[in-house]
């Protein structure tokens, strides 16, 4: 009867070994893939603010490209403007110099005049 409990004995030892052993590689299972959970969240995270951010200057983008499109609006007129009147001062030099073209001073005067109350 010894030998029978004691057989019991080695094989509950034994029982027990290997669900402990079980139990810790369990454990260290667990451990291996926490860390990896945690950097997939870091990861997910770190995308998330890149993607809001990505959004945010793509937003501004869109934005200054409607200034710079107004801008070039405003420009093109000033140049027009500026084309205009740097006639008429030539055609008023000319007059001045008495060299006058009459057909000439009348299409400045017009396209002046255009200019002035189109705009």
């Amino acid at each position: 009867m010894d030998t029978t409990i004691s057989q019991a004995i080695v094989i509950c030892a034994a029982v027990l070994t290997v669900l402990n052993l079980v139990d810790k590689i369990l454990l260290f299972k667990k451990q291996l893939d926490r860390p990896t959970d945690d950097r997939l969240r870091a990861v997910e995270s770190k995308l998330i603010q890149h993607d809001q951010k990505f959004e945010d200057h793509e937003r501004l983008l869109e934005a200054h490209s409607g200034y710079l499109d107004t801008d070039k609006q405003k420009i093109e007129v000033l140049q027009n403007g500026n084309r205009v009147m740097s006639k008429a001062l030539l055609v008023m030099i000319n007059k001045i110099n008495g060299n006058v073209n009459e057909e000439r001073l009348k299409e400045v005067e017009e396209e002046l005049d255009k200019y002035i109350f189109e705009r």
